[in-house]
């Protein structure tokens, strides 16, 4: 499912992305975590952070798998 907005939450073995599937709140991704990478926030900001197979596109290229 794709991100929603450029919303983002920083937690150990939960996707950061937010979803949202057109009704009601958007919600966390729930999909298992398969990499760790550095992302780079709209302001500059560099996060480390964990995602699921889809999200992980666009991590820095320096990521790694996590686990």
């Amino acid at each position: 499912m794709a991100h929603y907005a450029e919303a983002f939450y920083v937690e150990v073995g939960q996707c950061f992305r937010f979803v949202h599937s057109g009704v009601g709140h958007a919600a966390h991704c729930r999909e298992p975590v398969v990499q760790r990478g550095e992302f780079i926030d709209g302001t500059g900001k560099r996060w480390q952070v964990d995602a699921c197979a889809e999200h992980a596109e666009g991590l820095r290229d320096d990521a790694r798998r996590a686990g």
